[in-house]
């Protein structure tokens, strides 16, 4: 799993909580090669913020679509009802989770993610 987010502190709960689970995660900031690591480290589910000024992370989910990669997206936001419900639907993001993270809600939405991945 890929982690993306510009808040350290949300980026170690994620893989705190992830690991747990058995999760194998990777972490960065916007400003890594998003996509190198993803094909690098056969990444199967990515969370994302939304809001990483200078960028947001629909940027990051387009990138990843247009690199032709179906894999599961996650968005997470402070405030989800800011996201364009529209966007969010064209480029198939499985779920936008509320910061800070719950760990029931991320247990829950990385479960369906990994049933997801294992359909094919």
């Amino acid at each position: 799993m890929l982690i993306i987010d510009d808040e350290p502190g949300v980026r170690r709960s994620l893989e705190m909580i992830a690991s747990t689970d058995g999760w194998e995660t990777w972490s960065c900031d916007q400003f890594a090669d998003i996509l190198l690591i993803i094909r690098e480290k056969e990444i199967e589910v990515v969370v994302c913020d939304y809001r990483m000024p200078p960028i947001t992370g629909i940027h990051i989910i387009r990138q990843i679509r247009d690199a032709g990669l179906r894999l599961p997206v996650v968005m997470i936001t402070a405030n989800p009802d800011n996201v364009d419900s529209r966007i969010v639907r064209e480029l198939e993001v499985r779920e936008i989770l509320r910061k800070p993270p719950n760990v029931k809600d991320v247990r829950t939405v990385l479960a369906d993610a990994a049933a997801q991945v294992k359909r094919g």
